[in-house]
């Protein structure tokens, strides 16, 4: 759906030229500004249908593209565009090419289907871990629908763009865990409120601390979540300490995973043969159920010290 007028202006151009093809790239983040990452997609216009009318101008065009290729970006023409958005991002860029197009031995093949097996493999097994601790997981079926090869469909870029997604069901997943945790640190403190209730004297003035009950009591029965409202502000500082070190735990996982995924997509529109691209989906599979085997034993660990103290 195309509604900016700098887009507008880019298919009309690309359209006129009949190159019909643009380049789409990420934002780099550093300390200062953003940027434009070194890489990017090759986007083919397919199919183009103007939707003004329909949309009364709001939006121009509705499209379908497919990617034909990667290019390295050496550098923006017309960066002053950059902070005006006057109109669309020009640049200067060389394809990416494999490295491995040409024929291989029989030997070079064989250690590719070595490679592509076991990358198949370890999606399985992490598969069975994710099941087992029943978090975000990859489908059980998955080889039914995709592989690991170069060329055949529902290849590696297939599982490429599979586990781009997948960083997203963890970040999900763990503002799932937040809201638990807020609601977990209300519900504690609710419950010492009315504790400290019965141990007030009767002659105190109680307007006050009724009134935080109540609020107390309308926090921890309904259900928090960031688009409610709710103003931690209003909370008691002991209380707010609490949910700020959750926020902030939840946002250096969830940065830490948008580093690794932003890591793992650059790799990839870098990478120069199909082998590389195994190994590089094949360490981020590795690395992540190392993860998830570390949280099961930790979990054990954890469960078995709360019996022992039971026990005592």
């Amino acid at each position: 759906r195309i509604f900016e007028p700098r887009y507008k202006k880019m298919y009309n151009d690309i359209l006129f030229s009949g190159a019909r093809r643009f380049v789409v790239a990420d934002l780099r983040s550093d300390p200062d500004s953003d940027s434009v990452a070194d890489v990017g997609v090759v986007f083919y216009l397919e199919d183009l249908h103007d939707v003004s009318e329909e949309t009364d101008g709001e939006v121009k065009y509705v499209c379908d593209h497919r990617i034909i290729g990667r290019v390295y970006i050496c550098r923006i023409l017309n960066p002053s565009c950059w902070e005006d958005a006057s109109t669309y991002l020009r640049a200067e860029t060389v394809a990416i090419e494999d490295i491995d197009r040409g024929p291989v031995s029989a030997e070079e093949e064989q250690e590719e289907k070595k490679e592509e097996t076991d990358v198949m493999a370890g999606l399985e097994q992490l598969s069975a871990i994710q099941r087992k601790l029943m978090v975000a997981e990859l489908s059980s079926n998955l080889q039914e629908h995709l592989n690991a090869s170069q060329t055949e469909p529902g290849g590696l870029w297939s599982l490429a763009r599979l586990w781009v997604d997948y960083y997203d069901f963890l970040a999900a997943e763990r503002e799932e865990l937040l809201d638990d945790d807020v609601q977990d640190i209300l519900m504690f403190h609710g419950e010492g409120l009315e504790e400290e209730e019965e141990e007030r004297d009767e002659d105190e003035d109680e307007d006050e601390f009724d009134a935080l009950q109540e609020d107390y009591a309308s926090l921890v029965g309904g259900v928090y979540s960031q688009d409610a409202e709710f103003f931690i502000e209003d909370l008691p500082p002991h209380v707010q300490s609490d949910v700020l070190r959750c926020e902030h735990q939840f946002e250096d996982a969830v940065g830490s995973l948008m580093r690794e995924q932003d890591l793992f997509t650059h790799r990839l529109l870098r990478s120069t043969s199909h082998r590389q691209r195994l190994s590089i989906l094949r360490t981020a599979v590795r690395r992540e159920s190392q993860r998830l085997t570390m949280k099961e034993t930790l979990s054990k660990a954890v469960d078995s010290a709360n019996g022992d103290d039971q026990a005592c």
